[in-house]
């Protein structure tokens, strides 16, 4: 297991770097801007797509069918890729987390009723993009799970723009309904934990 860790984790180095480049400028944006909120969610969007990304990679390269010939059962083919994924949107979730705490307590508007709100909306975008779009991808390929992946992606983006716009939120604002959003965050993990358990019975059933 930790080999097939440290295998995925050596592709995120090599094949990812624009990612935390692109990361890096949306968190800059976000601390000078006021009233952008896409520039805090996309970050963590984007860290939520690496999973599909390194599957990608991995089927190109025929991967799988070497794997195939390795002592690792398939349960922990895919608990590899879940696994780093959730490192990476833990990483990033953290990341994001003190950067607003700093930018709201220099600018004075700090609230945690705000802050958890974010947070729990961070949460959300990070882990629902994967946990819709692995389980086709392990059971069908990345080729012929692809739409599961754009219409995850139009989902997430969606739900993203409907509470912006709906809630008039801004950088400095808040979420309405706090509690709910905590619930829905929460939600989110135990759908990536349901997505997980769905791809490992998926991918045993797959054949090739």
């Amino acid at each position: 297991m930790k080999g097939l860790l440290l295998k995925d984790w050596y592709m995120v180095v090599k094949y990812c770097k624009a990612y935390l480049l692109i990361c890096l400028v949306f968190i800059g944006v976000s601390i000078m801007s006021d009233d952008n909120f896409f520039f805090i969610l996309y970050p963590c969007i984007l860290c939520g797509m690496i999973p599909v990304t390194l599957l990608g990679y991995d089927e190109r390269s025929k991967w799988d069918q070497y794997c195939a010939a390795l002592p690792y059962t398939k349960a922990q083919i895919v608990s590899g890729k879940y696994l780093l994924g959730m490192g990476t949107q833990i990483g990033m979730l953290l990341l994001s987390a003190v950067i607003q705490v700093i930018r709201m307590r220099v600018s004075g508007a700090f609230s945690w009723k705000s802050f958890s709100s974010i947070l729990s909306m961070l949460a959300i975008l990070s882990f629902l993009t994967p946990a819709i779009s692995l389980p086709p991808m392990f059971r069908w390929g990345v080729e012929k799970g692809r739409m599961a992946y754009y219409i995850s992606v139009g989902l997430v983006c969606g739900i993203s723009a409907f509470v912006v716009n709906v809630s008039d939120i801004t950088l400095l604002g808040f979420l309405p309904n706090s509690a709910a959003m905590l619930l829905l965050g929460l939600a989110s993990l135990v759908a990536y934990g349901i997505s997980w358990y769905l791809s490992i019975l998926f991918y045993q059933k797959r054949e090739g």
